[in-house]
């Protein structure tokens, strides 16, 4: 195959992030160029053959929560940031007096994606109870409310700044610190 073929499908196959670094969405599959110097491989840039059969690793794991006592009341988010299974950082916020459970749970997704984004995290796997946010965040639903589209569209904005990411929907069994860190919020207020 060309360099100009492979760049074609290159570009047809990867998206870019902020900073143009391609997101390759090739599955399992392995494209050299004719002198096999380099490969593209799955969601990973071209890099050299040496590197290909590397696979890539999440470097984080963001979980997140909210809250909200009377939906719609007093409200807190949370969030906590996890590296090899450690706890690397956490912080909760109050929300506000009259804010909806919703509202609260798109809010510590957006503190744990800006301190990821200060830490310089590039691959992320972002864990959170709410399905509606999940939901969301993938494209599965549409986002309906005046009130949630501010939060969503902020939260869409900030994962333009890591080199992959992916949502996974957990049950609250799997979130107890982040909905640890979202009860603290409220003492905050």
């Amino acid at each position: 195959m060309t360099q100009s073929k492979i760049l074609m499908f290159f570009k047809q196959t990867s998206t870019t992030n902020a900073h143009n670094a391609p997101n390759v969405q090739i599955h399992n599959e392995q494209v050299c160029d004719e002198d096999e110097q380099t490969v593209v491989t799955n969601k990973l840039p071209i890099v050299s053959k040496q590197l290909a059969q590397v696979t890539p690793i999440y470097e984080c794991d963001i979980y997140f929560d909210g809250c909200s006592k009377g939906n719609p009341g007093p409200s807190g988010a949370g969030a906590v940031i996890y590296h090899n299974g450690k706890e690397v950082w956490s912080d909760s916020a109050y929300v506000g007096n009259k804010e909806t459970n919703n509202y609260a749970e798109y809010q510590g997704l957006l503190l744990g994606l800006k301190a990821a984004r200060r830490l310089n995290v590039t691959h992320l796997n972002v864990f959170g109870d709410s399905k509606l946010v999940i939901s969301h965040m993938l494209g599965k639903y549409q986002v309906k409310s005046d009130n949630l589209m501010g939060c969503y569209q902020q939260c869409k904005q900030e994962t333009k700044h890591f080199a992959h990411i992916d949502f996974h929907h957990v049950y609250r069994n799997k979130n107890e610190r982040a909905d640890q860190l979202s009860n603290d919020g409220l003492v905050k207020g």
